[in-house]
């Protein structure tokens, strides 16, 4: 994921009441892929973040700086897109969870 200083600010308020970047416990994302008039909504389960190269900031052109999460998926819930499932249950009844 992509997010923003503030954005940032947050997580880290996130980490310290969690005692750890390890500590936080894991988020739902959900995001919107729009073009034109298609639009994909893709909803994320059980993400746990991993902190890499956050000192690598990218401020395209002078707007707000930006900083790059990754994160893997951890839900038996896994992914849907447009409210499908991306695997069916058996292919994720054993992640972590």
């Amino acid at each position: 994921i992509e997010v923003s200083s503030k954005v940032l600010q947050v997580l880290t308020a996130k980490a310290r009441a969690a005692g750890s970047w390890r500590g936080i416990e894991p988020l739902d994302f959900l995001f919107y892929a729009k073009a034109g008039s298609e639009e994909v909504k893709v909803e994320t389960f059980g993400n746990k973040l991993q902190l890499s190269n956050l000192l690598d900031i990218d401020p395209k052109g002078g707007s707000v700086s930006t900083h790059k999460i990754k994160y893997f998926v951890t839900s038996p819930k896994f992914v849907n897109i447009n409210g499908v499932p991306y695997l069916e249950a058996e292919a994720t009844e054993n992640l972590i969870g």
